[in-house]
């Protein structure tokens, strides 16, 4: 609980802090014959919960169990995989919330995915959620550099 109200104390208080700044995606294939995968981590726009916060968060992203790169609001971490099947564990820095994504990667294929830490007020918890995204040339984040 204590965890909850620090998180939401410090949310509110940097809320208001940084500038809105654009980042460009480049969505151009990495390696052929193998699969692109482009983070980034944005709010989540969706009122399909209204008790909750969501912010965006630097984060570790890990492709069955082998950490593969950082993301930050201000860089999306853009790999080359193999095709196949992984799962993709996201976690915030502090390693206090994570998720797992099992996916499907197709040769020569670019995959976009979105990432950002949700509030609930009710239930009480913390979710790191990850989710396709559509394709897009750049994105929106409030910049704190």
């Amino acid at each position: 609980m204590k965890n909850i109200i620090g998180l939401l104390t410090i949310l509110i208080f940097i809320s208001g802090c940084g500038k809105i700044i654009t980042v460009p995606i480049d969505s151009t294939p990495l390696v052929k014959d193998k699969s692109t995968l482009i983070i980034y981590t944005s709010k989540n726009d969706s009122k399909s919960c209204s008790a909750c916060i969501n912010t965006v968060f630097p984060s570790k992203l890990s492709i069955d169990n082998h950490f593969v790169g950082q993301i930050t609001p201000e860089e999306p971490l853009k790999i080359a995989i193999e095709p196949g099947k992984h799962d993709l564990y996201v976690e915030s820095e502090s390693g206090d919330y994570n998720q797992v994504l099992s996916h499907r990667f197709e040769r020569n294929e670019v995959y976009l995915l979105r990432a950002w830490l949700e509030i609930r007020v009710q239930p009480k918890e913390i979710l790191v959620k990850l989710e396709e995204s559509d394709k897009i040339d750049s994105y929106q984040v409030r910049s704190h550099k």
